[in-house]
């Protein structure tokens, strides 16, 4: 799903976020991301209160490195794609069988 270039740039951002929150809430993203990446897991193995706080926080920190120029975030960029496809995809799931 991911090609080597976003694996790195997943497990590079997990490895910053780790212990951080916001608001009180552990920003998770990253490391479920990076069990996605490397296989461990797939969106389906995942809530959809859990896939929501995912897309939350990645558009969440999409807006904050978003204003810095100085920050190179175009690795990130591709990677938001195809991980709300997937979110999408999922949470349809979860509303068909409701």
């Amino acid at each position: 799903m991911f090609s080597e270039e976003e694996v790195e740039e997943i497990d590079v951002l997990k490895e910053l976020c780790e212990n951080a929150e916001f608001e009180g809430v552990p920003i998770v993203c990253f490391e479920i991301l990076s069990d996605i990446a490397h296989t461990k897991k797939d969106f389906s193995q995942f809530s959809s209160d859990d896939l929501l706080l995912l897309k939350k926080q990645l558009y969440g920190y999409k807006k904050f490195w978003g204003k810095a120029d100085w920050f190179d975030n175009r690795v990130f960029l591709n990677i938001l794609p195809k991980v709300r496809d997937s979110i999408n995809k999922e949470l349809l799931k979860y509303k068909d069988d409701q």
